[in-house]
């Protein structure tokens, strides 16, 4: 799990590295670029991080999952080098490597936790991952404070360098973990390649059982069966009737995922908090890093909830939530102003809805729902989202206000809501092919997902109730032999 978490942290420490260092760049190391370009640092990771989304998913069911993520920290501690360099150029090269890795964990990191976990776990373990993620965040924001919002002319500030390399500790951690401590590709990914040895070795593990763990091994097998009609699943069968409905409601959702405002919100915030505050005040700063330790925290509540009410039933309300927070600024920010108090506290309590339902909860649906190479087709709608809110986000707000842009999210997660009212499934306690079952109307042989489980439990109740007669037996045998001897 903590090969995943570490990317996830990577993926949300350099999208908020912007929010530290974005205005710095602006105004005192690159004066002469227009608004666009300066927005651009903050996008261009975006537009790295959709190709590493496209190919991750054909690239990790090809050469596994553990290389891929291996071969992507090396490229992000290329990247990270790269935007260390005083030069825009450079530092766009390095955000567009940085943004690739992103992508590859977007699609990659979260099919590998689940499919080196026990089922039982996955809820909390997806949660798991995305605190650690909010920790990247708050770190990048903390760092911030190294970053002067005014300096004399002639002074020099490497503080934005600072705040680039150390985003370098997330993949070289992970880096020592894959080569000297994980070293195992996933059952599932075994099981596709049809090295059932293997795989079976993996298996015994993570489960404490044998016959367990050979249950598991059957049921792999079987789901490979229903999910695939040949070894080397195609683009054209994730549009055929057996998955077009998962596919469509997974780029749906990875679509509401950013147009909740998670870009806006974690690239801009300490933007939003300016409103009506001299540049030089600390004090966005300080509300940005409290919006950050809130998202950790309540993304951290989010554990015991998971598993116990499942993903379904934590999504539709904290998704009503997050509309009314985001109209609420939206309302506030048009008729009255975007400095106005009550607009800055609806930007402080926009991460709790969020961190509880999309933030928690939306990546990890994705990897139970879909195959592996359909998270290559659905992730990149994400990156797409986020690139044009990136990008777009500061000529806007500087030409409309924030106003309107955050109302529109407000509408959008309202639309979303009622969608995910009608057609999301839950799927808690599922297999993959079960729940591409229950969306496409395709009947599976129940008997066949769950036979080798319900084997399983009779044959441990079957030994139980033999163990419990032998010990009957020899009680009896014993009673004889005293009565005897009596």
């Amino acid at each position: 799990m903590t090969t995943s978490s570490f990317g996830y942290a990577f993926w949300e420490y350099v999208l908020a590295t912007s929010n530290s260092v974005i205005d710095y760049l602006r105004y005192f190391v690159f004066p002469e670029i227009s608004t666009y370009q300066i927005a651009l640092l903050a996008a261009i990771l975006v537009i790295g991080a959709l190709l590493g989304a496209i190919l991750g998913g054909p690239l990790s069911s090809n050469f596994g999952r553990r290389k891929v993520l291996l071969i992507g920290d090396i490229l992000a501690l290329i990247g990270v080098g790269l935007t260390m360099i005083e030069k825009y150029e450079a530092i766009i090269v390095g955000r567009i490597l940085e943004g690739f890795v992103v992508g590859m964990n977007s699609s990659v990191a979260n099919i590998y936790t689940n499919e080196m976990i026990p089922a039982n776990i996955r809820g909390i373990a997806g949660i798991i991952n995305m605190t650690v993620m909010n920790f990247g965040m708050i770190i990048a924001v903390a760092l911030g404070y190294l970053v002067p919002r005014k300096i004399e002319e002639g002074e020099v500030n490497h503080g934005w360098r600072i705040v680039y390399v150390v985003a370098a500790f997330f993949p070289a951690f992970r880096i020592i973990v894959f080569l000297f401590f994980q070293k195992h590709e996933t059952p599932s990914w075994l099981v596709s390649k049809e090295k059932y040895p293997e795989a079976l070795a993996i298996i015994k593990k993570i489960y404490s059982s044998e016959r367990e763990a050979e249950v598991v091994l059957e049921k792999l097998k079987r789901d490979r069966d229903f999910l695939y009609k040949s070894k080397k699943m195609t683009y054209k069968e994730l549009f055929s009737k057996k998955y077009q409905k998962a596919v469509m409601l997974g780029i749906f959702l990875v679509t509401l995922h950013q147009f909740a405002g998670i870009g806006v919100i974690y690239s801009f915030s300490i933007k939003l908090f300016q409103y009506g505050l001299p540049k030089e005040d600390q004090l966005p700063i300080l509300l940005t890093l409290i919006l950050s330790i809130l998202s950790c925290i309540t993304t951290g509540l989010s554990v015991f909830c998971i598993e116990r009410i499942g993903r379904r039933k934590q999504f539709l309300p904290s998704l009503f939530a997050q509309a009314i927070v985001c109209l609420s600024y939206g309302f506030i920010a048009v008729f009255d102003s975007p400095s106005n108090i009550w607009a800055k506290l609806m930007i402080i309590l926009w991460p709790i809805p969020y961190s509880i339902c999309m933030g928690a909860l939306t990546f990890l649906y994705l990897s139970e729902i879909l195959p592996d190479i359909a998270m290559s087709v659905v992730v990149p709608f994400n990156w797409i989202c986020a690139y044009l809110t990136a990008q777009f986000f500061l000529p806007l707000s500087e030409k409309y206000g924030p106003g309107p842009i955050l109302f529109f999210f407000g509408i959008y997660c309202t639309i979303g809501f009622i969608l995910t009212f009608f057609y999301m499934i839950e799927s808690k306690g599922r297999s993959k092919a079960e729940l591409i079952s229950l969306y496409s109307g395709i009947p599976m042989d129940a008997d066949n997902v769950t036979a080798n489980f319900k084997e399983f439990k009779i044959h441990e109740f079957v030994k139980s109730e033999s163990e419990t007669d032998n010990i009957k037996e020899k009680n009896v045998i014993e009673d004889n032999q005293i009565k005897l001897e009596v």
